[in-house]
């Protein structure tokens, strides 16, 4: 071998990489003046200062200010930007796409319900496979199917067409019904056929016998009326009633016609001579087909109910005669307000008082009473009588009080003036004693005067009713010898019915045939009494002049 070519141990190559791995380091190192490693390494450790320790103990402020702005306990750009998100990325938003997603309450599919999707999908191209060959053009209802399939089948060659109990098969052609089965039956089981029929010439069959030109048993027993029925007597009687030409029918009392323009009459056969009459008719229909009922003037038409009259036309017009409406008016509205009655006054508690004192117990007319009142003619007890309310009643004689007085007693009488009246209508004057009545009629007159005549002759005492010195009344008692000695007190009693005149002075007079004194005795109320009443007649009644005579 050759001094150029020697071999290359282990170790050798080992050195060798070893050689070039520190060349790589030493080529990265640039030196560019003497450099004392020693020094170096004090430096490097710390133990010495110098500017690389100076720098290192500088940036280790620097790494804690760094370290505290990643802790983001300081303020800086990055903090800030940070805070702000100025780098985020936009959410790529909800929905079941490639770029979104799928809400956190999504429902999934196991694998087991895929696997049923899958077969469900199978099925569904199966049935579209079947439904391919069906042609539909309008709605179908397919619940109503399986009712199709039980109405339409096939029994052998025959095809069945069914319903159920009671309803019926309709045959329509375009949209129009033409029959059902329910007519077709009626036809089949009105028609008996039990020979052959030739349809062909049934219908000119049934217009030759319809014409009777067709030759028949029937046409021969029609053209010789062999089973004609006698025209009866009593039918032909009625028909005789009945008459008619062009415009008017007419049966008995029935008229009824036409009278121009197109009206039909309706009109009893007595009236204007059988004619139809256009002021007389009883109902006429115009040709716009109004309805007129009608009668002849002075004649009424009534409303009835089983035959009996309710109201007649005139009641109607007096009643639309006396209503006066301006506006609309709802009746029922008027009807619930008077049955409730709203627009009532308050019923003053006083007046409730004064009715609660009036009993009536039938129909009173307070018109009548009132002009009976004012007439002084009031029934009684429904007897047609009037009861005068005209009174006079007094007591004693000359006093008001138990005082006897005395008189002069002549023939000429003196007057007596009755006390204490009492009187309705009669006035009488208790100074003079003179009084009047206020209606010429009938009066019941009672009068007393109880007299003591004293010592004297035989006398005939009086007690007269005079006007001026006309006696109208007089009442008499017969004094003896005996008894005017003995001064005998005489009671005279007048008691009678007699005829007063209105505006006519009264007054009551005693007188004696004989002169002398007399005593009025005042000691009882009933010695000297006074009534002055009228008395009850008929209204009617008239009370003759002569009463008074």
């Amino acid at each position: 071998m050759s001094d150029n070519f020697h071999g290359v141990g282990v170790n050798e190559l080992g050195e060798q990489i070893e050689q070039d791995q520190i060349k790589a380091k030493t080529d990265l190192i640039t030196i560019t003046s003497s450099i004392n490693l020693d020094s170096l390494a004090n430096q490097l450790s710390g133990a010495s200062s110098s500017g690389l320790k100076t720098s290192i103990e500088g940036n280790d402020t620097d790494i804690s200010n760094i370290n505290d702005k990643l802790d983001m306990t300081t303020s800086s750009n990055m903090k800030t930007a940070i805070d702000l998100n100025t780098a985020k990325v936009t959410f790529p938003g909800i929905g079941t796409t490639s770029t979104t997603c799928l809400a956190g309450n999504t429902t999934t599919i196991t694998t087991s319900q895929a696997t049923k999707i899958t077969a469900n999908e199978n099925a569904i191209t199966a049935i579209e496979n079947k439904t391919d060959f069906l042609t539909i053009s309008e709605a179908v209802d397919l619940d109503n199917y399986d009712t199709i399939n039980d109405m339409l089948q096939k029994i052998g060659n025959d095809t069945v067409l069914k319903t159920g109990a009671g309803n019926k098969i309709q045959f329509y052609q375009g949209g129009s019904q033409l029959f059902n089965s329910n007519e077709v039956k009626n036809l089949t089981d009105n028609v008996l056929i039990s020979s052959g029929v030739n349809i062909n010439t049934l219908d000119t069959d049934i217009t030759g016998i319809k014409n009777n030109s067709l030759a028949s048993t029937l046409k021969t027993a029609v053209d010789a009326n062999t089973a004609k029925n006698s025209y009866p007597s009593a039918d032909a009687t009625k028909v005789s009633h009945i008459t008619s030409d062009a415009t008017t029918f007419k049966h008995n009392k029935l008229l009824v016609g036409e009278q121009s323009p197109s009206q039909l009459i309706i009109q009893h056969g007595d009236i204007n001579s059988g004619n139809l009459s256009t002021t007389d008719y009883s109902m006429r229909v115009t040709n716009n087909g109004e309805l007129r009922l009608n009668v002849p003037t002075g004649q009424d038409y009534e409303f009835r109910i089983n035959n009996v009259m309710q109201y007649n036309n005139t009641q109607i017009k007096n009643l639309v005669d006396n209503i006066s409406v301006s506006q609309a008016v709802d009746l029922d509205t008027m009807e619930s307000n008077i049955t409730t009655n709203n627009a009532k006054n308050s019923y003053p508690s006083a007046d409730a008082t004064k009715m609660g004192h009036i009993s009536v117990t039938g129909a009173v007319n307070l018109d009548t009473i009132t002009n009976n009142i004012s007439a002084d003619d009031l029934s009684v007890q429904t007897c047609n009588l009037r009861p005068l309310s005209i009174y006079c009643y007094g007591k004693r004689v000359h006093s008001t009080t138990d005082t006897d007085q005395s008189i002069s007693l002549s023939t000429a009488g003196v007057a007596l003036v009755y006390q204490n009246i009492l009187s309705n209508g009669i006035v009488y004057n208790s100074s003079t004693g003179v009084w009047t009545v206020p209606t010429t009629g009938l009066y019941e007159v009672i009068a007393t005067v109880n007299i003591n005549c004293g010592a004297g002759a035989e006398s005939v005492l009086s007690l007269r009713i005079q006007a001026g010195t006309t006696n109208i009344f007089k009442a008499r008692s017969h004094v003896s010898r005996a008894e005017s000695n003995n001064n005998t007190a005489m009671q005279l009693n007048m008691n009678g019915i007699v005829r007063l005149e209105s505006s006519t002075n009264y007054n009551f007079v005693c007188g004696s045939n004989n002169s002398g004194t007399g005593t009025i005795q005042n000691d009882l109320a009933g010695n000297n009494c006074l009534i002055i009443k009228g008395a009850v007649l008929e209204n009617s009644t008239t009370v003759p002049s002569d009463w008074n005579s």
